[in-house]
C-alpha cells in the first residue's frame, strides 16, 4: 500500500514528503468537512510545561485508538437532556421524570437505547434487512408496532464492556464434562483475561488447564491465521468458547473474523469477539459471518466519551434462546417492564441481555457520533483510512531511515490486516522518552510499557497534513533522544 502512495505522489507529480502534497490531498478529501465537527485541543493545553512551538496551533491528535475526540454537537445534544429534567421556570422543555415517556426532543428515556440502535447496527453489519426472517415475518407492520428488538435485533447498548463479556459469556460459556475450555490470544487486554478466568472459575474449573492462548511464533508480533486455526482443530473437541479481539489492541492487527468463526463453528465451538478496537475503525459485517456474540466499549473510535456506553452483538439465530443469563428489568420486553411481574419475558435478541436502564447522558454522547459516521458513510471513512494509514507507514519509513535500527512498526504492512493503527517499538529503553518528546510538541498519540507506541490517524479528523507533522516532530525528537543521524 505504501507502494500506492508513492504511486500517487509521483502522479502529481510531487514529493510525497512535501507539505504541498499534504495540503493537495487534504483538498481533494470528500470527508473534510468532518473535521471541523470535532473539538481539538489546543498545543498549550497537552504539551504541558515542555510546550516546543505555538501553543495556539491545534494539536496532532492520533489518539482515536485509546480516546476519540468530542464531537461539537454532543455538547448540545446532553444540554437537550439536562433541560428536559430540570424544574427551573427558565427552561421551556423542562419534564422532569415524564420524560421517560414524554421528551421534548422525540428521544423518550423509556426507550432511549433504541435511538442508537440502527446507527450501531450499520457500523457492525448486522445483517442483509431483506433476507432477515423478523424483516420478512414484520414487512408489512408499520415501525410503531415492531416487537422491541425485531429491528435491529442483534444489537444493543449497555454496561461498559468488560460488563457485556461477562453477560454473554454468563450466557454462552456452559461447560460441559466434554467441554471446558477457553480460547484467547496469549496477549489480549488484560480485562480479557480476567474476565475469562474469572467466569472459568465461576464454574469450579481450573483456568491453569481450562484458559488456552495462542502466542506468535518466535520473532514475531502478529498472530498467524494458520496458527490460530491450528490451536482450534488441536482443542476444538475440548472448547465451549473461542473468544478473540477483532482488532489486537497493542499490535493493531485485524483478525480474519469470518474465517475463524467459521473454522470454530466446524469445531463445535461458539465464537465471540472483543471489537474495542475494531468497531467505528474496520468493516465488520457479524451477521454474515455468523459470529454468535461480539462486545465493544465506544469511547475509542465512537467518542462517545470517558467511560462511554458499551455495545453488545447478538446473532439473530439466538435471538429467541431461552438460555440461562444474567437477568435484569430492563432486558424484559417492553409490554411487561413497568409492569413489576416477576416472570422475566425477555426481549427477543440483544436487548434481552440487558440489565439496568442505561444511562441517557453517556448514550445521546454515542448519538452525537453516530450521527456523523452516518453521515460521512463507513465506506468512505475505511477507504480514507487504508490511504491515510499508508500515508504514516510510507512517510515514516522514508523519513526515519536514519533510525532504522530504533525502531520498528509491528503492525502488519497488509491493509486488510490493519485499522488505522501502527504501533511503533522503540529500542534501547527509550521509549518515554521518545512519547514525552511527542507531547511536548503537541503529538497525542499513547504508549503501552515497556517499548510501544500507538499511532493511529483517524479518518474522521486527521489529515495528511497532522501524518506530516507527527512524522516530521517524531523525526526530531528520536534525533534528540539517539542522537542526529
Amino acid at each position: 500500500m505504501t507502494q500506492v502512495i508513492q504511486e500517487l505522489a509521483k502522479g502529481l507529480n510531487m514529493d510525497m514528503d512535501s507539505q504541498a502534497f499534504c495540503k493537495t490531498m487534504d483538498e481533494r478529501d470528500s470527508l473534510r468537512r468532518f473535521r471541523d465537527e470535532f473539538s481539538i485541543p489546543l498545543k498549550k493545553d497537552v504539551a504541558g510545561d515542555n510546550l516546543q512551538g505555538d501553543g495556539e496551533e491545534p494539536s496532532v491528535y492520533m489518539c482515536g485508538n485509546s480516546l476519540g475526540l468530542m464531537p461539537l454537537r454532543t455538547r448540545d445534544l446532553v444540554m437537550q437532556e439536562f433541560d428536559s429534567i430540570l424544574y427551573a421556570l427558565t427552561i421551556d422543555n423542562s419534564r422532569g421524570v415524564e420524560a421517560h415517556w414524554d421528551h421534548p426532543y422525540n428521544r423518550p428515556w423509556a426507550t432511549v437505547d433504541e435511538v442508537v440502535k440502527g446507527m450501531m447496527a450499520e457500523l457492525v453489519g448486522m445483517y442483509n434487512m431483506h433476507q432477515s426472517i423478523f424483516c420478512i415475518f414484520y414487512a408489512n407492520i408499520s415501525d410503531d408496532r415492531l416487537p422491541i428488538g425485531a429491528l435491529p435485533i442483534e444489537v444493543t447498548t449497555m454496561n461498559t464492556l468488560t460488563g457485556n463479556v461477562h453477560a454473554l459469556l454468563s450466557a454462552f460459556y456452559r461447560p460441559t464434562v466434554e467441554r471446558t475450555k477457553i480460547i484467547i490470544e496469549k496477549k489480549a487486554f488484560p480485562s480479557d483475561f480476567y474476565a475469562v478466568a474469572a467466569q472459568i472459575k465461576l464454574h469450579d474449573l481450573d483456568p491453569e488447564s481450562c484458559l488456552i492462548t495462542i502466542a506468535p511464533r518466535e520473532g514475531e508480533d502478529a498472530l498467524r491465521t494458520e496458527d490460530i486455526l491450528d490451536t482450534i482443530s488441536m482443542h476444538g473437541s475440548t472448547t465451549a468458547v473461542i473468544m478473540l479481539s477483532g482488532v489486537q489492541y497493542y499490535t493493531g492487527q485485524f483478525f480474519e473474523i469470518e474465517k475463524i468463526t467459521a473454522y470454530g463453528h466446524e469445531q463445535g465451538c461458539v465464537v465471540g469477539w472483543d471489537l474495542a478496537h475494531a468497531v467505528g475503525n474496520v468493516p465488520l459485517q457479524l451477521h454474515d459471518w455468523n459470529v454468535d456474540f461480539a462486545a465493544w466499549c465506544s469511547y475509542k473510535y465512537l467518542n462517545s466519551s470517558p467511560g462511554g456506553i458499551a455495545g453488545l452483538f447478538v446473532h439473530e439465530k439466538h435471538a429467541n434462546d431461552q438460555r440461562p443469563r444474567l437477568q435484569g428489568w430492563w432486558g424484559n420486553r417492553k409490554e411487561d417492564r413497568f409492569e413489576m411481574k416477576e416472570e422475566f419475558n425477555p426481549t427477543p435478541g440483544a436487548s434481552g441481555y440487558q440489565l439496568s436502564n442505561p444511562s441517557v447522558i453517556t448514550t445521546i454522547c454515542l448519538l452525537g457520533s453516530l450521527q456523523v459516521f452516518h453521515e460521512a458513510g463507513f465506506a468512505n471513512l475505511r477507504e480514507k483510512s487504508v490511504h491515510l494509514t499508508a500515508y504514516l507507514e510510507a512517510l515514516a519509513t522514508h523519513v526515519l531511515a536514519p533510525h532504522a535500527a530504533n525502531y520498528n512498526i509491528i503492525t502488519p504492512t497488509n491493509p486488510d490486516h490493519r485499522g488505522c493503527q501502527l504501533s511503533f517499538t522503540f529500542e534501547h529503553g527509550k521509549m518515554m522518552d521518545v512519547m514525552h518528546g511527542l507531547q511536548s510538541n503537541g503529538v497525542i498519540c499513547d504508549e503501552r510499557k515497556p517499548t510501544c507506541i500507538r499511532i493511529a490517524p483517524t479518518p474522521l479528523y486527521n489529515t495528511y497534513n497532522d501524518v506530516y507533522n507527527a512524522v516530521h516532530i517524531l523525526k526530531k525528537v528520536m534525533d534528540q533522544v539517539y542522537g542526529s543521524q
